[in-house]
């Protein structure tokens, strides 16, 4: 459906200076209900490979690839800065409505998910009266609601608690089982959460960033239980700690 082949991206510094490498001959593809989670040390190019997968950065060779939809893809990202989403002058409802056009079944969406992750929600409350984790809530609500292609979520649970971050992770599973996105990627650094939600990992190796490794895991993102989990995420850890000291 979407995808990157032979991308870099440079950042040049002053002329006659070094310049900096972020991506290097990146390839990958996503398709219809894939989920698949990004890791990978500070700097290893994560943020930049959602950008460029996005189409909001455009890479300085390669190219970015969309097949089969023979449309322009509507995609939806997630900022890390999930803070300057959110709009200081409404109550929480009324920025839910304005970040969503007012379109009535994504703003229900939203406040439902909202509901789902945080209950008894103060939608009443302004940004500024929220803690970290309410803000970020209210941003992956307003993300999860709109029908879009490709969901793109930049660090999307950091500053949840620990049953918030659960519900969180079951929300991204639902939104594709509802069809309201036909695939996800995200970035994080707990192999808790890739392990929980992704069928498969890319793992990044930075300076410069390159795949360094992707792991696949049997029976997609919802496959078996604890034991299953826990497996997975020591594999997962195991594969991360090869892939930093070949960096």
């Amino acid at each position: 459906m979407l995808g990157l082949r032979d991308v870099v991206v440079e950042y040049r510094g002053r002329p006659g200076g070094p310049s900096l490498v972020a991506l290097s001959n990146i390839t990958f593809s996503v398709g219809v209900r894939d989920i698949v989670a990004l890791m990978g040390a500070n700097g290893s190019g994560k943020t930049t490979f959602l950008r460029v997968l996005a189409g909001l950065q455009r890479p300085s060779s390669g190219e970015r690839v969309v097949s089969a939809l023979g449309r322009t893809p509507r995609v939806e990202f997630m900022f890390q800065n999930y803070r300057a989403t959110l709009f200081p002058w409404h109550r929480v409802r009324a920025g839910i409505r304005t970040a969503l056009r007012g379109r009535d079944d994504e703003v229900e969406h939203a406040i439902a998910n909202l509901e789902f992750l945080i209950p008894g929600f103060r939608f009443d409350a302004y940004p500024h009266e929220l803690s970290g984790g309410e803000q970020q809530a209210v941003a992956l609500a307003i993300s999860t609601a709109r029908c879009v292609d490709l969901l793109l979520l930049d660090e999307p649970f950091g500053a949840l608690d620990v049953r918030a971050r659960m519900r969180a992770i079951a929300l991204c599973r639902k939104v594709i089982m509802q069809d309201r996105a036909k695939a996800v990627v995200f970035t994080t650094h707990s192999a808790e959460d890739a392990a929980a939600l992704a069928q498969r990992v890319v793992l990044l190796r930075n300076h410069p960033g390159l795949i360094g490794a992707e792991v696949r895991f049997d029976g997609g993102a919802t496959g078996g239980g604890s034991e299953v989990l826990s497996t997975r995420i020591t594999a997962l850890r195991a594969r991360l700690a090869e892939v930093v000291e070949r960096a």
